[in-house]
């Protein structure tokens, strides 16, 4: 009895304890509040101290300073070392990371990697590997192999016997080409760009609209340009010829820059036909399709000025897959879709964020909508790109094989990445050069391509390491490969008109050179 009568007495004067406890807190003013509950917050810090990770890191010689987890003497990340089994293997989804051999067949399960791979071969127009020639990948062994040995004596006599095989071969393929066609414009030395005179008129409100502060980065500059091309070649003339509504393809499409100077081309073309003509018909929309194998975060797509005139100016549909797997032959078929053929959105996420059934739902609804146009499919199908990568542009240009009047307006790159079996117009580059016939040879050839971009100011070492004749080589390498690119076009693709040309200065960026190829109308 006298226990119970002990305990008692003892929760009395807690609760009266803490009575006090907070009566004392009510006359406090609210700064000496804070100034409690910050001094009660550094006494449970304190108190905590002594206990952490008791995993040695020898490079920062102590402790880890992270809590253990429950019934262990280690935080969450050392727990799986003390374990024992610290072997680790690449993810087989994506092996840019690798995880715990013992936690792999879960891990499988929840990486993110394949929900993104489940969104992309759901999306329309996906055919995994429907543009790459059968069984031809490319050969990772080949990265590393060189025209020359690296003795520095033999290496000058090769460079200055490629120099010599790259210039007569160069030099023969212009002369066919003007041969086919006096109107050819084969820019072979690069010393024009575009003028000031074709960047005027309607280019020049478009920049004046996109560029509002009057400081044009780089990329403006190139699309400023690009366009400029795309006029004078009359690509956008070309596109209110007759009754069809053009398609504009942009690969590596990145966050959208030369697709949105192109939509803010038709904006302005619509805003001065509106006020010269009355009313009538309704001006035809252009319609974009956007290719990229990343997703993007601030697309220039999805800007006010071009959104507010999005119904009347143009549609777009960006697609997240690689250009090997584009099936473009698919979007000029005019018949619609079963309603079955793709799954019903679900509502937002967890976070808010648009599901991935449901972003597949809006593509699928954007794909019925563009091929439920009246005056579909497009008469006119131009491919357009700044600065796609080595073997994309060939892809690219053999996506456009299922079009009826196709043009191309591409700036080429990263040659030292084509492949072989990829490139279009192999056969006219092994004619010129009998020792190029194979995957294995070509790739000794493609090295060269990337001395004439190590050969811009860049670095004091790579300066020092390329010579002027290896430079002229890497040039004509590049040119080279961009001109059976020009034969394959005028010669396979039947186009009416085919140049290439510099179309800014290499002083903005050293790969300054494009295609650009007409179609017959």
């Amino acid at each position: 009895m006298n226990e119970d009568a002990a305990v008692s007495a003892s929760k009395v004067q807690k609760t009266e304890g803490s009575a006090d406890a907070k009566s004392e807190l009510r006359k406090m003013s609210r700064k000496q509040r804070r100034e409690a509950k910050r001094k009660d917050r550094e006494k449970e810090e304190e108190e905590k101290k002594g206990v952490h990770c008791d995993f040695w890191v020898a490079a920062k010689h102590r402790y880890c300073k992270f809590q253990p987890v429950k019934g262990s003497s280690k935080c969450s990340v050392h727990q799986d070392d003390a374990e024992g089994d610290k072997e680790r293997v690449p993810c087989p989804i994506d092996p840019n990371h690798s995880v715990y051999k013992r936690k792999l067949e879960k891990h499988v399960l929840v990486c993110s990697k394949t929900k993104d791979n489940n969104f992309i071969v759901r999306q329309p127009l996906y055919s995994r590997g429907c543009n790459v020639p059968e069984g031809k990948r490319p050969d990772p062994t080949l990265d590393n192999v060189s025209i020359t040995s690296g003795a520095e004596e033999e290496e000058e006599g090769v460079v200055d016997e490629w120099l010599k095989k790259l210039d007569e071969a160069v030099r023969k393929l212009v002369a066919e080409l003007s041969k086919d066609d006096a109107r050819q414009c084969i820019d072979v030395e690069g010393g024009s760009s575009i003028s000031e005179e074709v960047r005027g008129g309607m280019v020049g409100r478009v920049e004046e609209s996109i560029v509002s502060n009057g400081e044009a980065d780089k990329h403006d500059i190139q699309n400023s340009r690009l366009l400029s091309v795309m006029e004078k070649e009359g690509m956008l003339s070309s596109c209110d010829d007759g009754d069809g509504i053009p398609l504009f393809i942009e690969y590596g499409c990145g966050r959208g820059g030369l697709s949105r100077w192109v939509m803010e081309y038709r904006k302005q073309q619509q805003q001065e036909q509106k006020s010269s003509t009355t009313a009538g018909a309704a001006p035809k929309p252009w319609t974009f399709l956007l290719v990229d194998r990343e997703a993007r975060r601030n697309k220039q797509e999805n800007r006010k000025d071009l959104t507010n005139s999005n119904s009347s100016s143009s549609i777009v549909m960006r697609l997240r897959m690689d250009i090997a797997d584009l099936n473009l032959a698919d979007i000029f078929v005019a018949e619609e879709r079963e309603q079955g053929d793709h799954q019903k959105a679900s509502t937002v996420t967890s976070r808010g964020s648009i599901g991935y059934d449901e972003r597949l739902e809006n593509l699928w609804a954007r794909y019925h909508a563009i091929r439920s146009q009246p005056q579909w499919p497009p008469k006119v199908t131009c491919c357009i790109a700044k600065h796609l990568c080595g073997s994309a542009t060939d892809l690219s240009l053999r996506t456009l094989q299922c079009s009826s009047r196709p043009s191309a307006l591409i700036a080429t790159c990263c040659h030292h990445r084509c492949e072989y079996d990829m490139l279009c117009g192999k056969e006219v580059l092994t004619s010129l050069l009998p020792e190029i016939h194979d995957p294995e040879s070509f790739a000794k050839l493609r090295t060269m391509a990337g001395w004439a971009t190590s050969h811009e100011p860049l670095s004091k070492e790579k300066r020092a390491n390329i010579s002027p004749q290896k430079a002229e080589c890497g040039r004509l390498v590049k040119m080279l490969i961009d001109l059976c690119r020009v034969t394959w076009l005028k010669r396979a693709m039947k186009c009416d008109r085919v140049s290439y040309k510099s179309y800014v200065d290499a002083g903005v960026s050293p790969e300054n050179r494009c295609i650009a190829a007409v179609g017959v109308a």
